[in-house]
């Protein structure tokens, strides 16, 4: 009888040990299963913040082109008023020079 019981209480403890790890392999999946949509929602972020990067970066071109023109408009311009003002100069030396 002793020994029927012993074997009884082996296979309550066996039965309950398998439960236990049951319910923790159940809870792992579950909570990988967790990472995984959250790795996905990062994944989706990452890749909105690299197209939203690539598109700055084009913008940045654009705008680097942009003020290259308008440098190289404007330098020529005062080139322009610089000589202007040379002419100027000059003629108001010829006229001072005259009275």
């Amino acid at each position: 009888m002793p020994d029927k019981k012993a074997d009884n209480l082996t296979v309550e403890i066996l039965i309950n040990i398998r439960d236990e790890i049951r319910g923790l392999r159940e809870d792992t999946n579950r909570r990988f299963e967790q990472m995984d949509r959250r790795f996905e929602q990062m994944d989706r972020r990452f890749e909105k913040i690299e197209a939203d990067i690539a598109e700055m970066k084009k913008d940045l071109k654009i705008i680097v082109a942009r003020f290259d023109r308008d440098y190289l408009l404007l330098a020529n311009e005062v080139g322009e008023i610089k000589g202007r003002m040379e002419a100027f100069d000059s003629r108001l030396e010829r006229v001072e020079a005259g009275r």
